[in-house]
């Protein structure tokens, strides 16, 4: 029955090619669609871990009880001696010392006046020790454009879309001109070693700066304190229960006993990016499931057209002796066969164009010119396990249940009424 099932597919194109080709179309949709749903839902933590988040992060409990307040106000005393006990005991991961801040930037002329001035918004981590590994985990080094990165203290990046705005070229000296931790007036020289585009639109739109953090903290005078240590894995992957068994075990060890004591939080606790990641992940698959759901739909009515031309052949093969259930689970099998081909080639064609997707990327920083979040201006598709299996579920369950339905026919009319359409 196979053979002859196989033989009537491939010689007539008219019951298998328009099926194939749809369900490969299908198949292939699906796979690049949720590729590049998991590309960016991926790329947005990754992202925001690497710049902001951490996959751990531990700050003062002011400061995560109120959000609203200066970071330098609420930053945490005496943590050198918690850094030392955090790689201690937890060396299962990367801890680093990190500092945000905001001020002024002036650009003095040739008599040191001020010619102008800029806002500016800093980010600020260890990029001068040799062991290091900010650099490339904050792609600072794969994003500078003019200059070089800063290789002593006292040099710092801007964004090169503020070096162009501005004129500012590399070697120009500028002044910072923020607030202390004792909210005194921060006055800090610095020299341009050179422009960074970060390739995302939060960061390269406006004033960003970007220093080593060690002058950043002499220059706020937090030699002994921080705003924020950031804890990363060190196999590189964020695990939600792991971090979770971490976050309860650091804050049963370092009960509140003032303000500024220490406290941790996870990934998804910042940002929104609970939220925000929950929301896209339902998004991606409701997504999916609408496609699945439409192709289900074209798949199903097709084979419920190709059931009502056949009924001919139907009717000949009960005529010559062929039994109703022998007719009716030839046609599920024959379905079940164009569906799995269809299916194989379809993946292929997604694989195909989600690996190209994944290598090249999509730029959409058009849409991201008012966003608030850390993302990429390029989104690449991922192509996951998931990937090489999620196209098959359109691919054979739709024609499949549109032979079930279509092949009910054969139970429901008479041998003759169905030979008769033979001849007509």
């Amino acid at each position: 029955m196979i053979k002859f099932i196989l033989n009537g597919i491939l010689r007539d194109r008219s019951r298998s090619l328009f099926p194939m080709i749809t369900v490969a179309m299908g198949s292939a949709l699906t796979v690049l669609l949720y590729s590049y749903m998991m590309g960016a839902l991926n790329d947005m933590v990754f992202v925001n871990a690497n710049l902001s988040t951490g996959h751990v992060k531990i700050k003062s409990h002011y400061s995560l009880e109120n959000t609203a307040s200066s970071p330098i106000g609420t930053a945490m005393t005496n943590t050198n001696a918690l850094m030392n006990q955090l790689n201690a005991t937890y060396p299962q991961l990367e801890w680093v010392q990190r500092l945000s801040f905001g001020g002024i930037l002036d650009f003095p002329d040739d008599n040191g006046e001020t010619k102008f001035q800029v806002l500016v918004a800093g980010i600020s981590g260890d990029f001068l020790s040799d062991d290091s590994k900010e650099l490339e985990r904050m792609k600072i080094r794969d994003g500078i454009k003019t200059g070089d990165i800063p290789k002593n203290n006292g040099e710092i990046l801007i964004s090169d879309q503020l070096a162009q705005n501005n004129g500012i070229k590399v070697g120009d000296k500028a002044t910072l001109i923020s607030s202390s931790i004792d909210g005194a007036m921060v006055f800090q020289t610095m020299t341009i070693a050179g422009t960074v585009e970060f390739g995302i639109a939060l960061l390269d739109k406006g004033g960003a700066i970007v220093a080593d953090v060690n002058d950043i903290k002499h220059a706020f005078w937090m030699d002994d304190a921080d705003v924020e240590i950031l804890g990363f894995f060190k196999e590189g992957h964020y695990g939600h229960e792991k971090a979770t068994a971490l976050k309860k075990d650091f804050n049963d060890n370092n009960p509140k006993i003032d303000d500024y004591g220490p406290g941790m939080i996870l990934l998804e606790d910042q940002n929104d990016l609970g939220q925000m990641l929950q929301m896209m992940s339902s998004a991606s698959y409701l997504v999916v499931t609408i496609f699945l759901a439409t192709m289900f739909t074209v798949l199903w009515n097709a084979g419920l057209m190709n059931g009502l031309r056949r009924y001919g052949e139907m009717g000949l093969r009960l005529a010559i002796g062929e039994t109703s259930g022998h007719v009716y689970v030839s046609m599920v099998v024959e379905a079940l066969g164009i569906g799995f081909m269809g299916s194989i080639v379809g993946t292929i064609i997604g694989l195909f164009f989600s690996y190209i997707l994944q290598e090249i990327g999509l730029d959409i920083s058009n849409s991201l010119q008012n966003s608030t979040v850390f993302m990429n201006n390029i989104i690449r598709a991922s192509i996951t396990p998931t990937s090489f299996y999620i196209g098959f579920f359109p691919g054979l369950l739709a024609p499949v249940i549109g032979a079930l339905l279509s092949g009910r026919a054969i139970y429901k009319r008479e041998t003759a009424t169905l030979f008769k359409e033979l001849e007509n």
